[in-house]
């Protein structure tokens, strides 16, 4: 598959909480049971699920980077991703608010 464009940026943002430690064990607990690969390149799209995050050239992506993780974490993205049809199984979603040490 051919993708239209090369992604080739990314964006910081500050962060919304104080740094908090996290044990390397909580890390994978967590990422376990949401079905998270731990050795494998993740890409996350946290928050909200807002109409103007335009989610189809990110569904693109994962569909031709299948050796990459996409997880969408916060709430309302099972419903946003429902109108995007077929999702790879490498696209993940954590349907619910994450605190500071999620």
């Amino acid at each position: 598959m051919k993708l239209d464009h090369v992604i080739n940026q990314i964006n910081w943002h500050p962060a919304t909480h104080e740094e908090v430690h996290v044990p390397i064990e909580t890390q994978r607990d967590l990422l376990f049971s949401w079905g998270i690969d731990i050795y494998s390149m993740t890409v996350t799209i946290l928050g909200y699920p807002s109409r103007w995050k335009d989610i189809s050239p990110v569904i693109k992506a994962a569909r031709g980077l299948t050796n990459i993780q996409f997880v969408f974490g916060g709430p309302w993205w099972d419903s946003k991703l429902k109108h995007e049809g077929y999702l790879p199984p490498n696209v993940k979603t954590i349907s619910h608010e994450l605190n500071e040490v999620e």
